[in-house]
C-alpha cells in the first residue's frame, strides 16, 4: 500500500494518484519507512578524536 504525501490516505501499489485529492506524491508505508528504528548513518557514541595539545613551551616575543 502506498500512502499520499498530501492528504494521507492509504492507496493500492498499482495507483498513479490518489483517489482521495487527485494528488501523484506517495510515501511508503509507515512499516516500510522504519519508524522507531536507529538512524544508523551517524555514530551513536562520540568517536570524536581528543584536541591535539602541543608539547612546546610557547614562544617569548621578539625582545630589543
Amino acid at each position: 500500500m502506498k500512502i499520499c504525501a498530501s492528504c494521507g490516505a492509504s492507496l493500492p501499489d498499482q495507483a498513479m494518484t490518489c483517489v482521495q485529492c487527485g494528488s501523484r506524491r506517495f510515501t511508503a508505508p509507515a512499516a516500510a519507512r522504519g519508524y522507531g528504528q536507529p538512524n544508523q548513518r551517524y555514530p551513536q557514541q562520540n568517536n570524536y578524536a581528543q584536541p591535539y595539545q602541543d608539547d612546546y613551551a610557547p614562544q617569548q616575543g621578539y625582545q630589543q
